[in-house]
């Protein structure tokens, strides 16, 4: 739906707590796609965190 190409996904039960998974996920992605996704993850997870390259931000509403 979002025309993203998926680089890399993979996902675990978090180490933090058992009822929750971690999920990581490596793409090729321009800002604008990534700050919409950002914010389609956001209203749907109850914690979300993004590890980006140096050269790349967020905006965050």
């Amino acid at each position: 739906e979002k025309h993203v190409n998926l680089l890399h996904i993979e996902s675990r039960k978090s180490k933090r707590r058992n009822s929750e998974f971690e999920i990581f996920v490596d793409c090729d992605i321009n800002r604008e796609q990534l700050n919409d996704i950002f914010h389609l993850l956001k209203s749907h997870t109850n914690v979300l965190s993004v590890n980006l390259p140096d050269n790349f931000t967020l905006k965050e509403d």
